[in-house]
């Protein structure tokens, strides 16, 4: 299929962005030290050790349970020298600033080790973002998605089509009588490349997925706010990428997509007009709150009048990028109850939304309200 038009862009990561591959990190193929963390291959790790100390690990591993797992653990960190381990190692990250490092450091010790509840096996894993030959990338399967909802949803709204969103599969019913099923889709005109860094070193850092109830910060971190370990990409770096558009096939909607894929501005037209003002909802929040947060400085200096003219255009992308933005105007959202709450089954908008700070939830609620950082997930402003 021969490319008709072809944009090339920028984008430009304004909070930080975790796209999963399904895998962990665990304490077999990392150790932090000197606040610094290094990953190698486990297998070369061992390796480099010498004989008895090999067999001293091999016996560990011979006994598969809980005790064994981390005591394993704990002997990869007590055997790891850098100057032996520096061949090896194929990543380096500074820690200076969070609280993973010393949240590891303790998990590995004797008490964690004796902690019967397991919580200490799961805090030493950390949630792997993708990348390709050890570079992190944004996949353009990712970008693709959030402009397939906003192209879907501006037809839906024009055209005005009404679905009830509480009926057994509604989204299913819905693409299908739409005719976007995924197995005839018009969307396969629409390429979008892999959008690689600018830069060879990429600044990325580990830290924490936090929930807080809708529409509060700082205000409602408490010790049992959930914490969940990632890696993320740091915001405030630029990658490219292209997007491709090949002839529009027949459809339904073939018009309405032509129209949408003319050109670069009524692309960004549809894409700012289903994120935009969820955009501008965290940068308000974020700026009465937090007004000295970076996500706040550099939005409001660079991009805020570029997205109302539709220069720039918004989208989110990746893990925890809210039901908001990932679904149709006309959504249910559910709502898990607990003991202190009724499940809902068609809330407009979800009761929590996740953050991410390098500080657990501990770590941060002593933090004076200078030093605190937390940032919304998932925005990245095409340019």
């Amino acid at each position: 299929m021969s490319v008709m038009k072809q944009f090339k862009i920028s984008a430009y990561l304004a909070s930080p962005i975790h796209i999963g591959t399904g895998d962990t990190l665990d304490p077999f193929s990392y150790v932090i030290k000197d606040k610094k963390l290094y990953r190698f291959d486990t297998s070369a790790y061992i390796s480099k050790l010498e004989s008895n100390k090999i067999n001293q690990i091999t016996q560990i591993l011979k006994k598969p349970s809980l005790s064994s797992t981390l005591e394993a653990r704990k002997f990869i960190y007590d055997n790891f020298e850098y100057e032996k381990m520096k061949d090896i190692i194929f990543e380096e990250q500074d820690l200076n600033k969070g609280s993973f490092g010393a949240s590891y450091e303790k998990n590995l010790s004797s008490l964690a080790n004796n902690d019967p509840r397991n919580k200490a096996m799961n805090q030493l894993e950390i949630e792997a973002i993708y990348s390709s030959g050890g570079v992190p990338i944004i996949p353009g399967s990712s970008i693709k998605g959030s402009i397939r909802t906003a192209i879907i949803n501006k037809i839906i709204e024009d055209e005005g089509i009404h679905y009830n969103p509480k009926e057994i599969n509604a989204y299913k019913n819905l693409m299908k009588n739409m005719n976007f099923s995924f197995t005839d889709d018009i969307f396969k005109c629409l390429k979008i490349s892999d959008f690689s860094p600018t830069k060879k070193e990429v600044r990325k850092t580990v830290g924490y997925f936090l929930n807080f109830p809708k529409n509060s910060l700082d205000k409602e971190i408490g010790d049992t706010t959930m914490s969940v370990a990632a890696e993320v990409i740091m915001p405030f770096q630029l990658f490219i990428g292209e997007i491709s558009v090949s002839a529009v096939p027949e459809h339904t909607y073939k018009s309405q997509f032509k129209k949408i894929l003319a050109d670069k501005t009524e692309l960004f037209k549809c894409l700012n007009r289903h994120y935009l003002e969820l955009f501008k909802k965290d940068y308000k929040l974020f700026e009465s709150n937090a007004p000295k947060n970076m996500f706040v400085t550099v939005a409001k200096e660079q991009f805020l009048e570029k997205l109302s003219n539709n220069d720039y255009a918004v989208i989110k992308v990746g893990k925890h990028s809210g039901a908001e933005g990932v679904t149709f105007k006309e959504r249910a959202i559910t709502i898990k109850g607990n003991k202190k709450r009724q499940t809902v089954y068609d809330a407009k908008e979800p009761g929590t939304v996740w953050y991410f700070s390098r500080y657990n939830s501990k770590d941060l609620k002593q933090l004076s309200q200078k030093e605190k950082e937390i940032f919304p997930l998932g925005w990245m402003v095409l340019i």
